[in-house]
Parts: C-alpha cells; structure tokens; sequence
C-alpha cells in the first residue's frame, strides 16, 4: 500500500486512493490536488459521490452514521478526495510506500512557497503525520528541487526516516526549449529534479530508550548471556552471523529471516528465553 502526494498546497489538498492490485502486495495511492476543480473532474468522467468511503469497484463503502464526509470522485478503483490531506491521512490505510511530490519553493502554483527556508514549516506538520501511520519498512520517495530536499532533508531525520540515495532526474535540453535566451541569461537553466529515497526505521523501546534494529539485536543477545561467538554456531556460518548481524559498527545489515530464525531459536533455547526477542519472533 502506499501513498502518492504531487502539486501540493497548504490550503488544498486531495487524495486518489487505488484499489488493491493482485496478485502481489496491495498498494493505495495519495495524490494532491490544487488546481483541477470539480467541472474538471466532471469533463474527466468521474462519477461523483458525497461520502468518503473505502473504494470498490465503482462505489463506495458508506461510513458510520456521523462520521465526517468529503467530497470525493471514484474510478476503476481510484477515488478523488478534496480535503486537507493531514485531516485524510488517518482514515487512508497504512503505506508501505509514500511518493511526495509537493511544494518546490519555485513558486509554481497557487500556494506554493517563494524560498526553500519556508518548506520545513510546510512539510513538517505531513512528515509527522507520516511518521506516525508508517510501518518500519515503508519506503518514501521525495521529489523536489535540490535546494528544497536539502533544506527538508533534516526534518525527515528527525522524525525517523532513514536516508538511502538521491536519485537526479535530467530532463534534457528539451525542457528549456524556447524558454531560454542565451544573450540574457545569468545562470545555468534548471532541467534537474531530485527524488530522495528514504527508509522508516524500526525503532524498538527498552528500559525507556528507543534503540534501532542493530542496537536492538545486539542488545538482545547480549542479554541472552550467551557469548556472541555462538551467533555463528546458531547460524551455522564460519563468522557472519558476529561479523554482520550481531556487530556494532557500520558493517551491519538485518539479518535474512531465516538467520533472525536461527538466532531466536537458539537464543530462546540456551540462553535467558524471556524478553522481547521471544515475543518479537513469536509474531512472525
């Protein structure tokens, strides 16, 4: 499941969620709206409804008596919100992926912001409400200037996401194409855009801190007390399960699931078995 935002304002945004798509994992889709109004939709062909509703087919599944309605547009499965976005998110289901594509602080559309130092105060208030819906594995796509990622990029870090690569889009000559006088122009003409691939990282509580995935693995067998060289012995490795799985520095990566496995089954069964590594791996 995931969530598609593009072309956003604070003052209006909208949602298109999309139904299911079989045989692999489901997937929704959030797309913010400024500019098409409701006779656009209608030239478009949308069949209009008056209630928020899970999407079906053609039709939406009613609400509770009481419950807050929007107006919304359904599709072959996709259905149009108008609404504030941050008053959807917790109604839409939890993504395992999110595609932002808002405010580039080029002035670009009604709403958008003028300099890039005004994008975190616009941003924060989504990246939170992200945050908070998102799974530990969902993945976020940023789209924006480089300046505007640059300037986003830390509020990001701060409510959890973890950075992965930034991936530039050139668009060519093309884009500027009749756009540009060489006589008169005083810098490079834009023809890039970034999209900034970030991570929502599992964060696990114990004793009162939140500690990440490495720190909670090495945390966990540690308190097993069981020495670290037979990680490798659970693992039936010569020595990645402590060259790897279990070490502290920035060699680490997640175990497979067939090593965490391993590991939880032989920490359970010859050191201390209560705690959250019991727990943890009796819901997989």
């Amino acid at each position: 499941m995931g969530w598609r935002a593009s072309s956003g304002a604070s003052s209006s945004c909208g949602g298109v969620r999309a139904r299911p798509r079989p045989p692999g994992k489901p997937w929704y889709a959030v797309r913010w709206c400024v500019n098409a109004t409701e006779q656009e939709l209608q030239r478009s062909h949308m069949n209009p409804t008056t209630r928020l509703g899970e999407a079906t087919g053609h039709e939406t599944k009613p609400r509770p008596s009481g419950a807050r309605t929007t107006k919304s547009y359904v599709r072959s499965g996709v259905t149009i919100h108008f609404g504030r976005a941050e008053r959807l998110y917790a109604e839409w289901p939890v993504p395992v992926c999110i595609v932002s594509d808002g405010p580039y602080e080029v002035d670009g559309f009604p709403g958008d912001t003028c300099t890039a130092e005004s994008l975190t105060g616009w941003y924060e208030p989504h990246i939170k409400a992200w945050s908070e819906r998102s799974r530990p594995d969902t993945t976020l796509w940023f789209w924006s200037t480089e300046v505007g990622w640059a300037t986003v990029h830390p509020v990001l870090l701060k409510y959890g996401w973890g950075y992965r690569c930034c991936n530039i889009w050139d668009k060519g000559l093309g884009h500027i194409a009749g756009n540009s006088n060489s006589k008169t122009l005083k810098q490079f003409p834009v023809v890039t855009e970034v999209c900034a691939h970030y991570v929502k990282k599992p964060e696990f509580p114990v004793n009162g801190k939140k500690l990440s995935m490495q720190e909670w693995l090495h945390h966990e067998w540690k308190r097993t007390g069981l020495p670290f060289s037979l990680a490798n012995q659970a693992c039936m490795v010569c020595n990645a399960a402590t060259r790897k799985y279990l070490t502290a520095d920035h060699l680490w990566y997640y175990p497979p699931f067939q090593m965490f496995e391993r590991l939880a089954i032989y920490a359970n069964s010859h050191g201390d078995p209560s705690g959250i590594l019991r727990e943890i791996f009796n819901r997989i």
